[in-house]
């Protein structure tokens, strides 16, 4: 059986056998052109998928975990063991970490997007060690906004900063989880 799973949260996407993700995510009479290699991952798994599986609902990371909103559509997800609930705190306060990263990011009074691919064609920019005249970038309603090489460092460093503080948060709020000893002081745990 194969996966398409997101990269970052692990979160799966589509199940089947005759998958593929060359340059977009492709099955039996199907296609999407959003889930690319850049944010996707297409896996072989061998165990069991869950009787209950949808989309969405599951994340697998060497064995099938339930997702916060898997948990939320759970009407078992109470009797859960408090290890299992750790579990599932620790994908929530991962899956909204990962959030946070992608959001929006106000640089040089400027909003710009700054999902995966957005970063990712930002690291393409600037390995190139210098931008034309005239360079732009668009920001979030699509203007574009006229960068230089040092301006978009600045915005790449922004995102950096941001991420880090965003990193360090998680690691604490990791640490709160492990921590915890009882289901009161785990449900009081979020990602602030």
């Amino acid at each position: 059986m194969k996966i398409i799973k997101d990269k970052a949260t692990k979160i799966v996407i589509f199940i089947g056998s005759s998958l593929t993700l060359d340059s977009h995510a492709k099955g039996d009479g199907w296609e999407s052109k959003r889930i690319t290699p850049v944010n996707s991952v297409l896996e072989d798994v061998s165990e069991n998928v869950p009787n209950d599986y949808a989309s969405g609902l599951y994340i697998y990371d060497n064995g099938w975990i339930l997702s916060a909103a898997g948990i939320s559509a759970d009407s078992t997800a109470q009797t859960q063991t408090f290890s299992k609930q750790k579990q599932v705190k620790t994908v929530e306060i991962t899956e909204a970490a990962m959030s946070a990263i992608r959001e929006n990011i106000v640089h040089n009074t400027f909003t710009f997007t700054a999902k995966q691919e957005d970063q990712d064609l930002l690291v393409a920019v600037l390995s190139a060690g210098s931008v034309p005249a005239g360079m732009y970038w668009r920001d979030s309603s699509g203007t574009a906004q006229t960068m230089s090489y040092a301006d978009l460092q600045g915005l790449s460093s922004a995102i950096v900063t941001r991420g880090l503080g965003i990193d360090t948060t998680l690691q604490a709020k990791l640490a709160e989880i492990e921590a915890a000893t009882d289901e009161s002081e785990l449900d009081a745990i979020t990602f602030d």
